[in-house]
């Protein structure tokens, strides 16, 4: 009883002792001045937690634009769940009384403990808050009376999501008496680094000839139902007045293209009715039919397309696409033409997502297998001819959110075409018998990725042999990249990049800076897409800051210049309400973006490129294999576990330790830290694939070759790495030495062993394993990265710890871009440098969204290039700043 009395005084007077401080608004966070570290390994996403935004705009969008702390781990919640570890350690001992914690409640914590180290060492000797089990909620917050602490840890020990919890925003509250005092002793005297400064402002450049600009193809996703539907049947596209407002808010963001959703979406009735019509063509017309007879039909609307024909549920009234093309055409704009994720060739039902193959379903008869049957390749091949001859000026293939999860190894049939040409391809009598990790079912995953390739090269022969000029691309889904599962959605980028021969790839929108970088090296042409939402995804709405528009676009343009053929934008409804007549706020940041764009073309930045100083051989075979390596198995599909529970034999799976996952993932996170580190320490890169040696041969233009976990290495990519280093390239290898070949076989020892030891390759024997954070890391990597550099890095940079991101493209030595991003929501100063020719003198231009200005650094506007080598440069809140340097 009497320890019961003093829990509850000490209750009383934690309680007294909150409300005093609140009342008289004596806190301040400190948690920004902290050196950040977690496990697992979030990497630089973890200073979003310090960065002040304590809510976020719901839903999935660029990696950029996203105010919560990501761990890079995806997996199926039924296999695992990992509770997170965060730590905040100072340079010197702070006074502090409160925590204060924001986050998601979808994937929150619900039992957590908040330790302090109070010796000066790691070891925490005081518990300062510990909840066991509560309900969850956005927000949490402890005060206690004032203690010294050299370091705080948050631990999450239960939690929804696969890790817990998503934070938004971690404070840790001082008394201002004390941040005042601390700020007297910790204070930095300023260093001497001249500023540029801006002046006038200078009048736009008339001699540009508009015709030889070279432009990126600039887009707005719509669909059919934005401004169409049955009861608009009589109604001409020309007195549309939705239509002319489509029309007329695209040229004021000064669009070219749309990409059109063409399905259509009805009621049972209109089929009865004959608005809409099955298919002719067998066997396309036998499993439409099948797939009406399904009974969860009756639950969606029905599928349709508003052409005629022969392959999918069609509109009977009229050709609507070719109606839609020539208005846009007479205004024009090119029509892109997609659908939504779907069962290929075409649906009857709306909305069918993920594709997968028949097998992971109980049918009485079994779907054709897409990859190796002619059912979906000549089916879809047929619908894109149609769309073609209706007049649009290109596809997407594939359809919206292309993915498809593999046969189920326990479940497929014997008669499957897959056998015999499996067999054809690497001689094996039968497929494996399920996920194992042996050279039969590591040659298996090849053979489905080959697959899906070849169905987007006979997809993209069908439409060039209509139409050589028109458009041919592709929207995958980034889970590759996000969700540490390709084997699961069967797509290697580089496969499907190097076979098809697209104009360019891209994927949906819910992915991360570096996506575009792997899109560009795994494309034939090094062509890549980019698509970015204007806003919420669920509910829909408009982004509440357009800098969460402007900042992933340049972004974008910025990693790949020339190499970026188009930027697209995700969804019309976040752009402009056509029945109402007005531009939303996602379109009016697209108004004031794209002239912006357009300058910047006119300059030149369309046919740029990053530096030719850093080569990165990302490998795809190194993630799966290792993968695979540790305890791999293939996720039950979402329809299976909804259909028959977790029990069921065909959604059987087995638990995964969050140890064993963390490890399972290292090739993952290993890569996209490398990457992570290059891009927001502005060091310009070009990336290539380890899997491919076709795409390295030219590898010796790089100063350096870096190698982020190359555990799949091989033979032939070992000797386009050894002529590289011949010719001068230095090389460097991180947390891996090449222990498998390119089928996963283990070498009797790493194949990079032969390059360790040489002058000019450096080694990093980097653990991410541990509870680290990405200052540390970045560290380690930029001292061997400074170092084989030597006096060939083409930017230098210090955000002095902001959020600010810089990148450089190149016309040539003498003329460049440094595109500025500043992120945070206040005047920052940085400090920036470029490399440039020592013969030339330069001028440099600041380009923004009001025009042009001349700089200048002490009065001088007319620089040598040594004068260029440092400066500071000073970025208002939430600025976007692109330096053009010229030499005359």
């Amino acid at each position: 009883m009497k320890r019961k009395s003093i829990l509850f005084l000490g209750l009383i007077i934690a309680i007294s002792y909150a409300v005093n401080l609140i009342a008289e608004d004596n806190l301040t966070n400190i948690a920004p001045e902290a050196k950040l570290s977690s496990y697992p390994y979030a990497g630089y996403t973890l200073r979003r937690i310090i960065d002040g935004v304590k809510d976020h705009d719901e839903g999935p969008t660029t990696e950029g634009n996203k105010s919560k702390v990501e761990f890079p781990i995806r997996t199926p919640g039924e296999l695992t769940k990992l509770g997170a570890t965060i730590e905040f350690e100072f340079k010197q001992p702070r006074t502090i009384s409160g925590i204060s914690i924001f986050q998601d409640k979808k994937q929150c914590v619900t039992a957590y403990k908040i330790a302090a180290s109070t010796d000066g060492g790691k070891k925490y000797n005081i518990i300062l808050a510990e909840e066991k089990n509560i309900e969850p909620k956005k927000h949490l917050e402890h005060f206690f009376p004032p203690i010294i602490v050299n370091s705080v840890r948050f631990i999450g020990l239960k939690g929804n999501g696969n890790v817990y919890p998503a934070l938004f925003e971690f404070e840790i509250l001082s008394p201002t008496n004390a941040v005042i005092a601390s700020e007297k002793v910790t204070k930095e005297p300023i260093n001497s680094i001249p500023f540029l400064k801006e002046g006038v402002k200078l009048k736009p450049d008339t001699r540009v000839e508009k015709k030889s600009i070279k432009r990126m193809d600039k887009g707005i996703y719509i669909s059919i139902r934005d401004f169409w539907n049955l009861s608009f049947t009589n109604i001409p596209f020309e007195k549309n007045e939705r239509f002319l407002n489509l029309i007329k808010y695209l040229k004021k963001m000064k669009m070219d293209q749309v990409i059109f959703y063409s399905d259509f979406y009805f009621d049972k009735s209109d089929l009865e009715k004959g608005i809409f019509k099955l298919p002719s063509q067998e066997p396309y017309k036998s499993y439409t039919e099948r797939e009406l007879n399904d009974i969860s039909v009756g639950k969606r609307k029905y599928c349709g397309v508003l052409w005629p024909s022969k392959i999918a549920i069609s509109y009977t009234k009229g050709n609507i696409m070719k109606d839609f093309c020539e208005a846009m055409h007479k205004n024009g704009f090119k029509v892109i033409a997609s659908f939504g994720p779907n069962r290929l060739p075409f649906s009857a039902k709306k909305g069918y997502f993920p594709m997968s193959q028949g097998d992971f379903h109980e049918d009485n008869e079994k779907w054709p297998c897409i990859i190796s049957d002619d059912y979906v390749k000549e089916g879809l091949a047929e619908i894109y001819r149609e769309i073609i001859d209706s007049g649009a000026d290109g596809v997407i293939l594939g359809g919206d959110e292309f993915g498809c999860e593999g046969h189920r190894l326990r479940n497929v049939s014997t008669k499957d075409s897959c056998h015999e040409k499996f067999k054809k391809r690497f001689g094996y009598e039968s497929l494996p018998s399920d996920v194992v990790n042996e050279e039969n079912f590591r040659k298996w995953k090849i053979f489905e990725y080959e697959g899906i390739a070849n169905l987007f090269k006979y997809w993209r022969d069908a439409v060039k042999e209509k139409n050589p000029d028109a458009t041919v691309a592709c929207l995958l889904i980034p889970w590759p990249f996000c969700f540490n599962n390709r084997m699961w959605s069967g797509l290697a980028y580089d496969i499907i990049g190097q076979t098809a021969d697209m104009d360019y790839i891209a994927t949906d929108y819910y992915c991360p800076e570096s996506t575009i970088k792997r899109l560009i090296g795994a494309n034939k042409n090094r062509k890549a897409g980019f698509t970015l939402a204007t806003g919420k995804f669920n509910p829909y709405g408009p982004f509440e800051r357009a800098i969460r528009i402007f900042g992933p676009t340049l972004t974008v343009i910025g990693q790949g210049g020339k190499d970026v053929k188009a930027i697209d934008f995700f969804h019309l409804w976040n752009i402009a309400d056509l029945k109402k007549g007005k531009l939303l706020p996602g379109g009016e940041a697209l108004a004031e973006l794209m002239p912006l764009i357009e300058r910047l073309e006119e300059k030149g930045i369309a046919e740029s490129s990053p530096p030719k100083k850093i080569a990165l051989l990302y490998s795809r075979a190194s993630e799966d294999w290792w993968q695979l390596n540790h305890e791999y198995q293939q996720p039950a599909s979402p329809y299976l576990l909804e259909k028959y529970g977790k029990d069921h034999p065909m959604a059987s799976y087995k638990k995964i330790e969050a140890a064993v996952l963390q490890e399972q993932v290292q090739g993952y996170i290993y890569q996209k830290a490398l990457m992570e580190f290059l891009f927001h320490n502005a060091y310009p890169y070009d990336l290539f694939y380890l899997d491919d040696e076709r795409t390295m041969s030219n590898l010796s233009e790089y100063s350096l070759i870096i190698m982020p976990f190359p555990y799949s290495v091989s033979r032939d990519a070992l000797r386009q790495l050894e002529i590289a280093k011949a010719k001068g390239s230095k090389i460097l290898i991180v947390a891996r030495k090449g222990e498998v070949d390119q089928f996963g076989n283990p070498y009797k020892e790493p194949v990079l062993n032969s390059l360790l030891n040489k002058e000019g390759v450096g080694f990093i024997d980097l653990n991410l394993n541990k509870c680290s954070g990405y200052e540390d890391v970045w560290s380690i990597l930029k001292k061997e990265t400074d170092l084989l550099l030597g006096k060939n890095r083409p930017v230098n940079f210090n955000n002095n710890r902001f959020d600010v991101d810089l990148m450089c493209l190149e016309k040539n030595e003498e003329e460049k871009f440094l595109i500025l991003i500043n992120n945070e929501q206040k005047c920052v100063d940085i400090e920036l440098g470029v490399l440039l020719s020592p013969s030339k003198l330069y001028k440099v231009e600041s380009i923004d969204f009001t025009g042009e200005r001349e700089t200048s650094i002490n009065g001088k506007s007319i620089f040598r290039s040594e004068e260029l080598k440092y400066f500071k440069f000073n970025l208002a809140p939430e600025a976007i700043k692109i330096l053009y340097i010229y030499s005359f």
